[in-house]
């Protein structure tokens, strides 16, 4: 049975920059897709007038307007949030209050954001967001969702993972598309030692969505996990690519937010950011396969720590 408890708004944080305005058409289809409003949240602080933010919104309204006259929209209704503060902290408690479906957020060229990787507002957010992430970096190839066919999973096949991508095909309403569930072997992994995992995992998903046409690709690490991730994304033309983020605020979930960061850096593709809320998930209803992850993959964090302490 699919959810209907989703919420109601599509957050897209705006600075009125070419790349948010991009990430702004996404975001109108997606919500004309999903019968969704779009809440347009622009902050500023005492460096920028009123009046000037105000200007700057009615020619962003002008454009949406338009757009929607032209009938592209027409069923979207949106709304423009101003704010004076910020734009983590006024983003924080909409996310807070309304629960909101999703947040799209773009990003500048590569080149443009080296100096502002630590302490953005992207790695802000994916610090607490407790709702999906869309980050669309200003070069995507990407032109609109209809076009997205390839989509890269980047997975642990845990029983976390088998929980966040139902409920990301629940979210999405489609499965006219090809998944690849990529996995980079790092610190020694064997993959033949994962074979367990792996095999239950495609269990639950086959079981699940029979007809999604689907692989599993095992890469070794090469550079680091970004680069190894990019890299086959080039290689076998994929659209978007998706990763887990834990909550909480323990140290696993700091390496996974820090992954994420990384990621919203070197991305070329769209970056889809899906949090895994333990509080959400029904135990009692949880597949054997899940089940069986969890047990797999907790016997298996007990061999490497016993093959640490021989080292």
């Amino acid at each position: 049975m699919e959810r209907d408890d989703y919420g109601k708004y599509i957050l897209v944080p705006i600075d009125f920059a070419d790349y948010s305005v991009k990430a702004a058409y996404l975001a109108f289809e997606l919500a004309a897709l999903w019968g969704s409003e779009i809440v347009f949240l622009h902050t500023f602080d005492d460096s920028s007038t009123k009046r000037t933010v105000l200007e700057l919104t009615g020619k962003l309204k002008a454009l949406f307007d338009s757009e929607r006259a032209s009938g592209r929209f027409a069923s979207v209704v949106y709304s423009v949030v101003i704010k004076k503060g910020v734009p983590e902290d006024e983003i924080k408690k909409f996310v807070k209050t309304n629960n909101p479906r999703l947040i799209v957020m773009g990003t500048r060229a590569n080149d443009q954001k080296v100096d502002e990787l630590i302490g953005s507002v992207t790695s802000e957010v994916l610090s607490f967001t407790t709702v999906p992430l869309i980050v669309v970096p200003d070069s995507s190839p990407i032109k609109s969702y209809a076009s997205v066919r390839n989509v890269c999973y980047a997975t642990n096949f845990t029983d976390k993972d088998i929980y966040v991508f139902d409920d990301l095909m629940q979210r999405l309403k489609r499965y006219d598309f090809n998944v690849s569930f990529v996995h980079v072997l790092e610190n020694n992994e064997s993959a033949a030692a994962m074979q367990p995992a792996i095999d239950a995992f495609q269990k639950s998903v086959d079981s699940k969505y029979p007809s999604l046409k689907k692989k599993i690709a095992m890469l070794p690490c090469e550079k680091d996990v970004p680069y190894t991730l990019d890299k086959y994304m080039k290689d076998h033309g994929m659209d978007i690519l998706t990763v887990k983020m834990s909550s909480g605020r323990g140290f696993y979930n700091m390496f996974v937010i820090s992954l994420a960061q990384q990621l919203v850096y070197s991305a070329k593709n769209p970056l889809l950011v899906l949090p895994y809320m333990p509080q959400n998930v029904n135990k009692e209803k949880q597949s054997d396969a899940a089940k069986k992850l969890m047990s797999l993959h907790r016997n298996m964090a007990r061999v490497n720590f016993f093959n640490r302490k021989r080292v």
